[in-house]
């Protein structure tokens, strides 16, 4: 009997405060989809805070840092994985359709120049914050008739360096602009540091990409140069 009574209790002592909080419990799940919709918010506004950070601070140590990828970069695309675990692929993959699009707008009707690798630098930065959170896109962006996806698929990597892809990158050197130039040889130094088992094959692709930018008429990118220099240096 006493087992009886204690298996009957519970449940009944939850129907009872059902019944007489009938009333707020409907109120509750009413507004339970306006709170999730509030939290998604937050989340993407999270996620557009990130993005204007970095943009900021890329225009601000543009001069030091030349465009390179940063611990502040790092630390924020950690914190856009978290949250992309909560808001989905989608608003990320619209973050960098809008990005692509923005750096091809850019190179398009800015003319070459500081202003104009400024401009660019702020929009890696961003894609950069995105990328960890988007890497499942990295084929399709690297096979993109897009110059500005396959940015994108330069900027997962670049934050990736275990999915980046050698034979790919050495052929941005003979049908991209300079500003993907750089942004490659930056991935190469990194590949070159982080990845030994990538080492001499690095540097194999740094010295051919050192002469196909030495190939071209008028002025070789000197950026791309000193960074592709600086890792066959390595060897010697």
């Amino acid at each position: 009997m006493a087992a009886l009574l204690s298996a009957i209790a519970w449940p009944l002592l939850f129907a009872i405060i059902t019944f007489v909080y009938r009333n707020e419990f409907r109120l509750s799940l009413e507004q339970l989809p306006r709170l999730m919709r509030r939290a998604e918010k937050a989340k993407l506004g999270m996620l557009e805070i990130e993005l204007r950070k970095q943009a900021y601070d890329a225009a601000e140590t543009d001069d030091l840092g030349k465009g390179q990828v940063s611990v502040e970069q790092i630390s924020s695309a950690a914190k856009v994985e978290v949250v992309s675990k909560d808001i989905g692929l989608k608003p990320l993959k619209d973050q960098i359709d809008r990005l692509c699009i923005e750096y091809e707008i850019v190179r398009e009707t800015l003319p070459s120049g500081d202003k104009r690798t400024k401009a660019m630098n702020r929009i890696m930065a961003q894609m950069r914050v995105i990328g960890p959170s988007v890497s499942v896109l990295l084929d399709d962006l690297k096979n993109s008739q897009s110059a500005g996806e396959r940015l994108a698929a330069i900027a997962i990597m670049q934050m990736e360096p275990k999915r980046a892809d050698l034979k790919w990158l050495e052929l941005r050197f003979g049908n991209e602009s300079p500003f993907i130039f750089y942004q490659v040889a930056l991935l190469l130094q990194t590949l070159s540091q982080a990845r030994p088992d990538l080492k001499l094959s690095v540097i194999d692709v740094a010295e051919r990409a050192c002469d196909i930018v030495k190939g071209f008429s008028g002025i070789p990118d000197l950026s791309t140069l000193d960074v592709l220099k600086s890792i066959i240096a390595e060897v010697h």
